[in-house]
């Protein structure tokens, strides 16, 4: 027989910890009340760089070569988000017992109760060759077709309000941020050919076929700054049991 371990919970759940210390109160659903942190450090810092190159060239008056080049990347670094809607929460009007992480005793400036830090770089390239022609009863394509992306993605939550203290109240549960990490690379190879053939003089029969191949490697990972996230996660799923 197995039996699962509780714990006490001080207080409820982690959006009443926020609103009940939140100098405006709850914000319901109204946007138009949102607001943001002063000091924390908004910003978005993004760059985008995208670059084509066509190259056509007429081999002879029935037969055209076409190379089809693209390159785009696109940076977000150390963008700051805040989620939360309010304008912080005075660290001294909250329990060290409600601080998470590294800020428990701290007494001045505003807590941060949700943010987003992001890092992210993503790189693409495609390239592509066609050769297209032309007879007295049918006109026609055929190329090959190749991509290759990256996608490199870190995004930290901020949560400088103990969301932990729903389900234990033990230091060990105590974080303030977490990681989620992930890395993508994905390739896409294809082959096609299509003609439309002339069949008298009000009918054309279009055929067609293209072979597509796609590859994924995908790694991925959460985080945190204390080594707590996992022991925080087996708890709150209820992964803790006593066998008797």
């Amino acid at each position: 027989q197995f039996v699962k371990a509780t714990y006490p919970s001080r207080v409820g759940p982690a959006a009443d910890i926020i609103n009940q210390y939140a100098p405006d109160g709850p914000l319901g659903n109204d946007a138009q009340k949102a607001d943001w942190t002063e000091g924390a450090g908004q910003q978005i810092n993004m760059e985008s760089t995208s670059l084509s190159l066509q190259i056509t060239h007429a081999i002879n008056d029935s037969l055209t070569f076409k190379s089809l080049t693209g390159y785009a990347e696109f940076d977000d670094t150390d963008s700051f988000y805040e989620r939360s809607g309010i304008q912080g929460i005075p660290a001294s009007v909250v329990p060290d017992g409600f601080k998470s992480g590294d800020i428990t005793g701290r007494n001045t400036g505003l807590l941060v109760s949700d943010a987003y830090i992001q890092n992210t770089a993503i790189e693409a390239w495609t390239q592509e060759f066609r050769l297209s022609g032309q007879t007295e009863t049918a006109s026609w394509i055929a190329g090959i077709y190749y991509s290759e992306n990256e996608v490199d993605n870190r995004a930290t939550q901020v949560m400088e309000m103990n969301q932990a203290v729903s389900y234990a109240p033990l230091p060990v549960y105590n974080f303030d941020r977490f990681d989620n990490t992930t890395f993508q690379e994905t390739s896409t190879f294809a082959i096609y050919a299509s003609a439309d053939w002339a069949v008298g003089d009000k009918l054309v029969v279009t055929t067609g076929v293209r072979y597509t191949e796609d590859e994924t490697d995908y790694a991925g990972c959460s985080r945190d700054t204390n080594g707590s996230l996992a022991t925080f996660y087996r708890t709150a799923i209820g992964e803790f049991t006593n066998a008797q």
